[in-house]
Formats: C-alpha cells, sequence, structure tokens
C-alpha cells in the first residue's frame, strides 16, 4: 500500500492539531495526535524524506494557531500583537514536540530495550523543563487537561503530578503508534526491530518474519497490560475533592477586592483600605489586584502598608490582605532607560505586620517586556 500523501498528512495533521492542541488539550486527541506524528516523522526518517518533517511542521503549527486565534485576540491589550506573540509562542512548541519526537525515533534502535519508555521518558523531561524556563508556565503546552482517559489516572496526579500524566499520555500514542507500524496496512509499513520497511519490498514475511513479530509481540503486551492496570484504581478510589465542609478539609474563604472609583482616583490606596474594611468579616484573604497602587520610594512603600495594618488591626485581627504594588526598581538596578522600569510585587500584610513580600518574576510576553511605564 502507498504513503499517505503529503496533501492528505498536512491537512489530517491541521485538523488534529487544532482538536488535540487547544487552549484545553484533549487527552484523547493528544494521543492521536502524537501517535500519527510518531507514525509520519518515521515514515519520513525511514525513506530519508526529512522535508515532510517541515511541512508536517506548517500543518501542526497552523492548526495550533487556529485553535489558539480567538482566545489571542483578548489576551493583550492589542489583538494583533496578542495574535503574534501567540503565534510564535505555538510555533516554539510545536518545533519542540517534531524535535522531540525526531530525536525519539532516530534513537530507538540504539535503546531496543527500552523503545516503550524512551519517548515518554524525552517527552516528559523535556515539558518538565520548558514549564520551569517558560513565564507562561504550561499555558500552550501539550499537557492533557480534558478527556476520560485524563480521568481514569486522574487518581495518580497526587504522587506523580502533571509530570506523570505527560508520561501516560506519551506512553499510550507511543503504544498506538508501535501498533500501527507492526501491522500496518495503514500507512504502507512497519517496525521491525532495526527499522520502518516498506510491505511492498518487505522479505521478512516468512517464518522468520512471524517469529520477530511474534517476539515483538511480549514487551507490547506487557506494556499494554502495565498501562491498563495503572487505569485500574479509578474504579475503587474516587477523584472527586473533598467536599467544603468535612472533617478532612479547613476552608478557606479568600475575596478579591475591586472598588468602583473616578479615573482620579485610580491606584489610591485609601480608596483600596475602605473597600477592604467592608470584607473583613466575611473573608480571611483579601487580595487586590495586581499593580492596585503605586509607591514611589521605600518611605512611601512602609507608611502605605503601615496604613492597611493600622486599619486591620483596628477592625479585625484574623484577616489578611495581599497587597498588590509597583515600584521602581531599586537605584542599584537602575541605569539609562531603566529608570523608567518598575517591578510588580505583592505584601501579604495582618494586623501584626507584613508576613511576606513577593516580586514578580516571571514577566508576560509583550507586556512586562514592552511595557514600562513612567512612573505615576
Amino acid at each position: 500500500m502507498p504513503e499517505l500523501p503529503l496533501y492528505l498528512s498536512i491537512p489530517l495533521t491541521t485538523l488534529l492539531s487544532m482538536l488535540a492542541v487547544s487552549t484545553t488539550p484533549s487527552c484523547e486527541f493528544l494521543i492521536i495526535l502524537l501517535a500519527f506524528l510518531k507514525f509520519q516523522v518515521a515514515q519520513s526518517i525511514a525513506k530519508k524524506e526529512i522535508l515532510s518533517v517541515g511541512y508536517i511542521f506548517v500543518g501542526l503549527s497552523s492548526g495550533m494557531t487556529v485553535a489558539h486565534f480567538a482566545p489571542s485576540l483578548d489576551a493583550l491589550s492589542s489583538s494583533s500583537l496578542g495574535v503574534f506573540i501567540s503565534g510564535i509562542c505555538l510555533s516554539i512548541t510545536a518545533a519542540i514536540s517534531i524535535g522531540l519526537i525526531y530525536v525519539s525515533e532516530r534513537n530507538r534502535t540504539a535503546f531496543p530495550g527500552a523503545a516503550f519508555a524512551l519517548f515518554p521518558g524525552i517527552w516528559t523531561l523535556a515539558w518538565m523543563t520548558v514549564t520551569q524556563i517558560s513565564p507562561i508556565g504550561r499555558l500552550m503546552t501539550w499537557s492533557p487537561f480534558v478527556g476520560s482517559v485524563l480521568d481514569s489516572y486522574r487518581w495518580i496526579r497526587p504522587f506523580v503530578g502533571q509530570p506523570g500524566l505527560d508520561f501516560l499520555v506519551a506512553s499510550w500514542a507511543t503504544l498506538f503508534s508501535e501498533i500501527a507500524g507492526s501491522y500496518s496496512g495503514i500507512l504502507g509499513y512497519r517496525y521491525t526491530n532495526d527499522a520502518l520497511i516498506d510491505l511492498e519490498d518487505d522479505d521478512s514475511r516468512n517464518s522468520e518474519g512471524v517469529i520477530k513479530t511474534n517476539h515483538r509481540m511480549i514487551p507490547l503486551l506487557s506494556f499494554t497490560s502495565i498501562l491498563l492496570g495503572l487505569a485500574l484504581p479509578s474504579f475503587m478510589v474516587s477523584s472527586m475533592p473533598q467536599p467544603p465542609f468535612s472533617p478532612a478539609t479547613v476552608p478557606l474563604n479568600v475575596a478579591c477586592i475591586l472598588p468602583a472609583f473616578q479615573k482620579a482616583e485610580e491606584h489610591s490606596l485609601g480608596v483600596y483600605i475602605n473597600e477592604t474594611m467592608q470584607f473583613t468579616s466575611r473573608a480571611k484573604i483579601l487580595l487586590w489586584p495586581e499593580g492596585a497602587v503605586n509607591f514611589e520610594t521605600p518611605k512611601d512603600k512602609m507608611e502605605g502598608l503601615a496604613r492597611v495594618q493600622d486599619a486591620l488591626y483596628s477592625h479585625s485581627q484574623n484577616t489578611w490582605v495581599g497587597v498588590s504594588f509597583q515600584e521602581p526598581v531599586s537605584d542599584g538596578l537602575q541605569s539609562g532607560t531603566r529608570g523608567r522600569l518598575r517591578r510588580t510585587g505583592l505584601a501579604l500584610v495582618g494586623s501584626g505586620g507584613i508576613e511576606f513580600e513577593y516580586y514578580k518574576r516571571k514577566l508576560v510576553p509583550g507586556v512586562s517586556l514592552l511595557h514600562s511605564p513612567d512612573p505615576l
């Protein structure tokens, strides 16, 4: 059977990526997409048509961009900038994904004993690294968020976290690609222990070839049994969260403070304090929006936070306020145009004083990096 032509494989890649890598990636479609990409890349390697990998990348990036187009319009203050940055980020993730698949397929024969675990291991380690480096964390990554398959393994998340689910998704994709490769007629090729072989030129369709195929069935069935076995506890252990009121839970009420004010009162510390005091009896943690108030000097900040502390002391001693503020970068960091840069921080203030301070470290692309307002 002839290989799937590019005029079919590229639209199919685009369609699958639209369904799988949306703002809430589907576990089932993600598995299908990965399995399809693995087989397509393996075919390209076997036939030495590496240029076709580039076509796959184009289809993949296009589908992801379409899936994220509507949300990216409202992601930033400028719609065009939001679409542009979204497209860049999605293209990077597509390149990473194709690169990981390519590396695993090129090196599968180097690790014959760990062929089934090679791609899941590379896949999981790579996305763990990306999420630690990326300023947007797991947004736009290929981590599953919804799906019935995901529900079957949700019990394991407290033990292995999201990387464990990434490993399982990659494992199922590996399983399906191995099945397709071993028995395909589907796309015209099948796997042997060494590489993909064109069925029309395959001389192994004899007793020796049957022995090879049967020998390959043992790890395939073992791998399938492990994946199915890990899903069994979901039928015995509830993955639902604890009810809000139970002996095993402690409720924590949180309120977001967003006062209605005139333009002249924007970033007014007094307005936020007055609004906050109306909610001290309703919640333990009262959060202000990001960059709610501006402090121009360290003295201004300490005096402002002291005002919040005094107000809490007189109204409620069992409430804490998350004061989000902007301030100029310290003098030691300013040089030339950097004097215009400001940083965003949050101070958790209680009636006893400041509990801790935190400064934003991972900046939002296109906003924090490109926007450095003058002090207000």
